[in-house]
């Protein structure tokens, strides 16, 4: 029996649980080491793990677009754990799904994917306008925009 090769809404769920569960996982260092002290971590960490699995060679190789994406990323990254201490971490996540979520539907055709975006944009804007999030931290929330600004 052949195996069937992963699809790649496979692979971008399971890379997305992977990365929420990081998330999850780091959050409660945060109130210890800082935004800053949990984005420096996870980044030695996915340094040390990577390193040695792809053994990079850097002769003759073009660093400035693999620096660049670094700090990108690192720029996200710390704006993300900056607002998830201030303001809840499904909250931040559904602002940062913001940005992905406009990219597809800008590459979309079919107009039921324009309807799952205003409900997902509705539940956002539950989230954040409704009564739970009356007390949201202005700052969280703008970081949280920040974040998914970056990765764009």
């Amino acid at each position: 029996m052949p195996t069937a090769q992963p699809t790649g809404v496979a692979l971008a769920v399971g890379a997305v649980a992977i990365i929420q569960l990081g998330v999850a996982l780091s959050e409660p260092l945060l109130h210890e080491i800082g935004p800053t002290g949990v984005v420096t971590l996870r980044l030695v960490v996915a340094a040390a793990v990577l390193w040695p699995l792809t053994r990079p060679s850097l002769r003759g190789a073009e660093l400035w677009p693999a620096i660049a994406l670094g700090l990108c990323v690192g720029v996200q990254t710390l704006a993300f754990f900056a607002a998830i201490d201030r303001i809840p971490l499904g909250v931040a996540v559904a602002i940062e799904f913001l940005g992905p979520l406009a990219v597809g539907l800008a590459g979309s055709r079919r107009g039921l994917d324009a309807l799952w975006v205003a409900a997902a944009a509705a539940g956002v804007a539950l989230l954040t306008l409704g009564p739970g999030g009356s007390g949201l931290d202005a700052a969280g929330l703008a970081l949280a925009e920040a974040g998914q600004a970056a990765a764009a």
